[in-house]
C-alpha cells in the first residue's frame, strides 16, 4: 500500500498512473487547482531534493511543456520570490532518498496519516454550512474538502513534534530500520509507531487552511 496525502494506492504503477493522468489532462501554463494541486503538493514531499526544489515556498505548481526532441509535459513549481524549477514525478515516486532524520519524518508522517485525514473529517462534518463548506483558520476563506489541507499550527509544526519526540525518547535515527518497499518509507518497529502516534496525539494542535496559504510556507 502506497500513501501519498489522504491517496491510497495500492502499487507505485497505480501511483505513477494517476500523476501521469493530472499531468496530461491539465491545459499547459494554467496553475494546478483543487485536488490535482493537492496531490501534486503532497507527491513533492517525496522528492529527495524537497527543501531545494520549494525554495521560499510554493506559490503555484503549473505544467509546461519541454521541446526538444519531441515535447514532454512536465510539472514546474512557481515559488513565492517568482523563481520556478522543474520537478520529476519519477524522483518523487522512485527517489533515492537515504538520509537517516529525513527518512524519520516521512515514517512519522505515515504513522499519522489517519489523524490528519480523522481530524479533517471530524472538522467538516462539526463545522460545514449547507454548502459543505468551511472558514480557512488563517483568512476566513471559504473552502471545500478539495481546496484545503489540515495545518499543523505553530510553533508545535510537525518538525518541532518530531524533533522533541526524538531527543525526549533518546533515539539514535541512525540505528532505526525503515521498510522503503513502498513510496517513502515506513518504520519496521511497531512500538515506534504507536509511540509516536500517541505522543502527536497529544501535542499536535491541527486547523484547516487553504492549499495556496499552506503552500505559501514551508510544510508544517
Amino acid at each position: 500500500m502506497i500513501i501519498i496525502g489522504d491517496k491510497v494506492f495500492k502499487t507505485k504503477i497505480e501511483a505513477k498512473k494517476f500523476t501521469q493522468e493530472i499531468l496530461y489532462r491539465n491545459p499547459v501554463g494554467r496553475p494546478l487547482v483543487g485536488e490535482d494541486l493537492s496531490f501534486v503538493y503532497d507527491l513533492i514531499q517525496l522528492h529527495p531534493k524537497k527543501d531545494e526544489k520549494m525554495g521560499s515556498g510554493v506559490k503555484n505548481i503549473v505544467i509546461k511543456e519541454e521541446r526538444g526532441v519531441g515535447s514532454t509535459k512536465c510539472f514546474y513549481i512557481i515559488r513565492n520570490n517568482e523563481t520556478e524549477i522543474d520537478f520529476s514525478f519519477y524522483k518523487c515516486l522512485y527517489n533515492s532518498l537515504d538520509e537517516p532524520r529525513k527518512l524519520f519524518n516521512i515514517s512519522a508522517r505515515r504513522v499519522v496519516a489517519d489523524q490528519i485525514i480523522g481530524f479533517k473529517d471530524g472538522y467538516f462534518e462539526e463545522n460545514q454550512n449547507e454548502d459543505g463548506m468551511v472558514s480557512s483558520a488563517i483568512s476566513g476563506e471559504l473552502l471545500n474538502k478539495n481546496s484545503c489541507h489540515v495545518d499543523h499550527i505553530p510553533p508545535e509544526t510537525f518538525n518541532k513534534i518530531v524533533d522533541d519526540f526524538i531527543n525526549e525518547n533518546s533515539i539514535d535515527v541512525n540505528t532505526i530500520e525503515f521498510d522503503r518497499s513502498g513510496i517513502g518509507c515506513t518504520f519496521i518497529d511497531e512500538s515506534i509507531k504507536l509511540l509516536f502516534s500517541d505522543y502527536h496525539g497529544e501535542r499536535a494542535k491541527l486547523r484547516i487552511v487553504s492549499i495556496f496559504e499552506n503552500l505559501s510556507q514551508r510544510r508544517s
